[in-house]
């Protein structure tokens, strides 16, 4: 009598568990089969699109989003084709988030002879289709199994661009490719949107008004230790531009140099100058100081200044030519022009900039 009292409530304590595993299970399911969160982007990885889906369905973004994407776009250096998204939305089963799926190849291999070597007609090339606003420029490309290097950039290559923010040319792969880089006059002219340029080292050759009517260019960037040719009114009407970092051993400056540049305040130390040409800050209205080293010589001496503003401050480096010369250069416009000379200031390194003593 005792063993079948036992069985029976073995038997019934398994029913109950049996029953309550059965009865969790509509729970379990429940949970599983709940909505799932579907997130759609665009290339810039920002959301356009959120709904919920069904445990197990499937889905088709409206055609309205995949209209909006750009087919193609073209970024630093690389050219990417849409192709679709990254996911299967057949049978889904978890979260999503869906991002177009684009194919990249490397820009130079479809356009390296149009874009970089050398460069020009960038302008019928790419306006009127992709919206470039960053672009690096490598010195040096390997196409079929043949080096090739970065030698000019034409007359008119950016003409009246409307994208470009950013443009940075990188130097060549080895130091024994050395070759310069010309930047052939009126290269950069126009660019609506263009913020900084940064120039490799092997960037020495600038044409006539290489870089012109930029009006919203902040920063200009040399990394050569000088320069081989340099042409006139190179930085010509940049009213935006602030910072510019020239070659270290420049020894020219060519007429005009900085023409309307009216947010520059100053053009740094330049300690081995040998010739100032005329007018070199005509219409540098927030030009604050320029420092004359030793040696340099004057290409037409009462002229160098003429249309500097009467606050720019001269800071001379044992030069007697410039103590004759301060009171033409008076009579040039710069009516309140103050010479430094050397021992009545010192140049401060911290700060960058000549201090009076």
């Amino acid at each position: 009598m005792s063993k079948k009292l036992f069985f029976t409530t073995v038997s019934f304590a398994a029913t109950l568990v049996l029953v309550s595993v059965v009865a969790n299970i509509p729970v379990v399911r429940s949970f599983l089969t709940g909505p799932l969160t579907l997130e759609v982007y665009n290339e810039k990885k920002e959301l356009v699109h959120e709904t919920t889906v069904r445990y197990g369905s499937s889905y088709k973004i409206p055609q309205v989003y995949y209209d909006s994407l750009p087919k193609t776009y073209v970024e630093t250096i690389y050219f990417n084709t849409l192709k679709g998204w990254d996911q299967d939305l057949t049978m889904i089963k978890r979260p999503l988030k869906v991002f177009p799926l684009y194919e990249a190849k490397e820009m130079l291999e479809i356009r390296y002879d149009k874009v970089y070597f050398d460069i020009q007609g960038f302008k019928e090339e790419y306006q009127n289709n992709y919206e470039i606003t960053k672009l690096v420029i490598p010195g040096t490309i390997t196409h079929e199994g043949t080096n090739k290097r970065l030698a000019t950039v034409k007359t008119n290559a950016f003409l009246d661009n409307p994208f470009l923010e950013h443009i940075e040319f990188l130097p060549f792969q080895k130091e024994a490719e050395y070759r310069k880089v010309i930047i052939e006059s009126k290269a950069f002219i126009k660019m609506a949107r263009l913020k900084t340029i940064i120039f490799s080292e092997n960037v020495k050759d600038l044409g006539h008004q290489a870089i012109i009517n930029n009006l919203l260019l902040e920063k200009i960037v040399f990394k050569a230790t000088s320069f081989e040719s340099i042409g006139h009114e190179v930085f010509s009407n940049l009213p935006a531009l602030k910072e510019i970092v020239l070659p270290s051993d420049i020894e020219a400056i060519s007429n005009n140099m900085f023409y309307k540049c009216s947010s520059l305040t100053n053009i740094g130390y330049l300690r081995k100058l040998l010739r100032l040409s005329y007018s070199i800050f005509n219409l540098c209205e927030k030009m604050e100081w320029f420092i004359i080293p030793s040696g340099v010589t004057f290409e037409q001496p009462t002229k160098v200044f003429l249309g500097s503003p009467s606050s720019l401050v001269l800071f001379v480096v044992e030069n007697d030519d410039v103590r004759n010369l301060s009171s033409d250069w008076n009579k040039n416009g710069i009516n309140n022009l103050r010479c430094y000379y050397e021992g009545e200031w010192y140049f401060d390194e911290a700060l960058q900039a000549p201090v009076p003593k």
